[in-house]
């Protein structure tokens, strides 16, 4: 594994490098040709990119935490698409994310992570078997744990943003 986090970084480095090229030329284009439909497609796909890199170097152990507001269902959205490629022909990836959730403060790439390693899991987990993976964001309290479950943290008061996964596996 730490062979893997060394390779995932040095791939990163090298690749991000590449992307800073892509991006700044498209920039540059821009201002010359600022109604070029070609260059939306190229910014977009080489921002993903860059996000993939930021996760290989969170995996690496070489990334910076950017915790900023975000939509949870639309990372969770977002997430599943690419996912669905990802995981057994065999399981069913079932997304349900509630409407209008607040937004919560985190690390889009590490939260992405979290969601990829759920399901894969969840995928790794049915097998060869026909199944189910569920993901879910809901508004309310968490639920569910043991009754002697240990929090590295105080749960707040309220209710909250919730992300919850289950597989049939």
């Amino acid at each position: 594994l730490e062979s893997l986090g060394v390779l995932a970084g040095g791939i990163a480095h090298d690749f991000n490098n590449l992307l800073t090229v892509i991006l700044a030329n498209a920039s540059f284009d821009r201002q010359s040709t600022p109604d070029d439909p070609h260059l939306a497609p190229i910014e977009v796909a080489a921002r993903r990119a860059a996000d993939l890199c930021r996760q290989m170097l969170a995996y690496a152990g070489h990334g910076s935490l950017v915790v900023e507001r975000l939509d949870l269902g639309q990372l969770v959205h977002d997430t599943a698409r690419l996912l669905e490629v990802s995981i057994s022909k065999k399981a069913a990836l079932r997304v349900s994310l509630a409407d209008n959730l607040p937004a919560i403060e985190g690390d889009a790439s590490q939260l992405r992570q979290v969601v990829m390693n759920l399901v894969i899991n969840g995928s790794e987990a049915l097998g060869d078997a026909p199944g189910e993976i569920c993901v879910t964001t809901r508004l309310g309290r968490p639920g569910g744990e043991p009754a002697d479950a240990v929090h590295a943290f105080e749960l707040p008061t309220g209710e909250c943003v919730c992300l919850e996964a289950s597989d049939t596996g």
